[in-house]
């Protein structure tokens, strides 16, 4: 039982959207290189090499001619990219198979011989659609299925001389390996896309884990300081300016040593939450260290920037974080002048925050120019 779970695990097309289209662009790729190369030697065989005068002559030529085609088709959408592989799309990858299987099969009724060999031709598009193109392994066997039943039908009405068991044997038994040869490579491409998706996403967490504060979910002081170096860079060479708030949760100590220190991360969780809700589209805010917020505000003077703060500091104000217990900030307010650094800047925001407190907390101090 469990070895055909694992059996027909092998027919199961992976869901996400990102196998599809790696599939169907490796595909199309396969297909614009082999219709460029078929088309050049199919064109010189029916015209030099077989003469068009003949049926294999102009079979080829009919192959250049469809090849030509595939080429022009497989280029406009390697050009366009397409982000949703349609069902035509798919169909389309899936039909140069056919066709090439087709061919073939023209082919071999041609020029089969009383002692039934398999055209090299034949044997070309088997193995060559097995090892260049990722299908799945149902699409495969469909395919391979049907062709190889076209060849076994048609052959005894067209070269009745041959013998039957001779070719059959053969035709079934080089599908067959062939069709065993394209699982083992499409699994091959199901692993390499699997272990690239996770790799990707293990560094997409690590990256989101490095900029993050794990208990607030905000960014955390690291991430802080690469947005500023880059807002100071940024207004170096564009002129303008931006500002950053400091804001200190007013005795949290007290709320630790009263409710605990879970009930103290609730409060800071509540209060990011809040603060978040209230700030201005393009404000961001991260935790600089403990009980310490940091609001970095682009393209605002220190004016506006504290009157940011003021809102804020009255939200929280009036806001209930625990019962029967008041909850405030004080806040500094500091605004990017030229020569300025990441720490200059937070140091005179951290300046004016220590002097709001001085004042008696819960209160919003701008810095001294």
């Amino acid at each position: 039982m469990r070895y055909l779970e694992k059996f027909m695990l092998l027919f199961k097309q992976p869901n996400q959207v990102e196998f599809t289209q790696k599939m169907f662009f490796h595909n199309n790729f396969v297909i614009l290189l082999l219709s460029i190369f078929l088309f050049c030697e199919q064109l010189i065989y029916g015209l030099v090499v077989v003469g068009f005068e003949s049926t294999i002559g102009k079979i080829h030529l009919l192959t250049s001619l469809i090849m030509f085609f595939y080429a022009m088709i497989s280029f406009y959408i390697k050009k366009l990219n397409p982000d949703n592989i349609t069902t035509f799309l798919s169909t389309y990858a899936i039909s140069f198979g056919l066709v090439g299987f087709i061919i073939a099969i023209l082919r071999s009724l041609i020029e089969v011989s009383s002692l039934f060999v398999i055209p090299t031709v034949y044997i070309a598009v088997l193995y060559g659609f097995a090892m260049a193109f990722y299908f799945n392994p149902l699409t495969m066997l469909l395919i391979y299925f049907v062709s190889s039943s076209i060849l076994i039908i048609l052959l005894p009405f067209h070269k009745p001389h041959v013998s039957e068991l001779n070719y059959m044997q053969d035709i079934i038994a080089n599908n067959i390996i062939a069709w065993i040869i394209s699982i083992v490579n499409y699994q091959r491409f199901i692993k390499v896309c699997s272990n690239e998706i996770a790799l990707r996403e293990m560094n997409h967490k690590l990256k989101y884990l490095s900029s993050t504060d794990v208990l607030t979910k905000i960014y955390n002081r690291r991430k802080l300081e690469e947005m500023m170096i880059e807002f100071i860079r940024e207004t170096e060479i564009r002129g303008g300016c931006f500002s950053v708030i400091l804001v200190d949760i007013d005795h949290f100590k007290s709320i630790n040593d009263s409710y605990g220190h879970a009930q103290g991360d609730r409060v800071l969780q509540k209060l990011v939450r809040l603060i978040s809700g209230n700030l201005r589209k393009n404000d961001v805010i991260g935790r600089w260290g403990g009980e310490e917020f940091l609001i970095i505000c682009p393209e605002t003077c220190l004016q506006e920037a504290y009157h940011v703060a003021e809102k804020i500091r009255v939200i929280i104000e009036n806001h209930s974080f625990i019962r029967s217990k008041k909850i405030t900030g004080s806040f500094g307010v500091a605004s990017y002048e030229s020569g300025d650094s990441v720490h200059s800047i937070v140091n005179k925001a951290d300046q004016a925050m220590y002097y709001a407190k001085e004042m008696g907390r819960n209160v919003v101090k701008q810095s001294i120019r």
